[in-house]
């Protein structure tokens, strides 16, 4: 089981990395955050530091750090995929 999280965890290809339509490069998931004021620029350094040491994603390590609220990365990353945020616990389904 432990082995199919692991699985599930690992990152995409670079290629299926959202990019941003201007520059053609890979979209930065800490310098969204940063934008958004979600975080400030030293737990950006200490994330970017636990994510050399661990090869965990970002995301991941200010989630487990409590250092984001779950809501607000996923919004941040719904917005540079380029997709709607619905908090499904918020929203009526049909």
């Amino acid at each position: 089981m432990l082995s199919a999280a692991r699985d599930f965890m690992r990152r995409p290809e670079p290629s299926a990395y959202p990019t941003s339509p201007a520059t053609a490069t890979p979209a930065r998931l800490g310098d969204a955050l940063l934008a958004a004021g979600l975080i400030d620029r030293s737990t950006l350094d200490w994330g970017l530091r636990r994510q050399r040491e661990t090869g965990e994603r970002l995301g991941a390590i200010l989630l487990a750090a409590g250092k984001v609220h779950r809501l607000d990365l996923q919004r941040v990353l719904g917005e540079q995929w380029g997709l709607p945020f619905i908090d499904l616990l918020a929203t009526p389904t049909p």
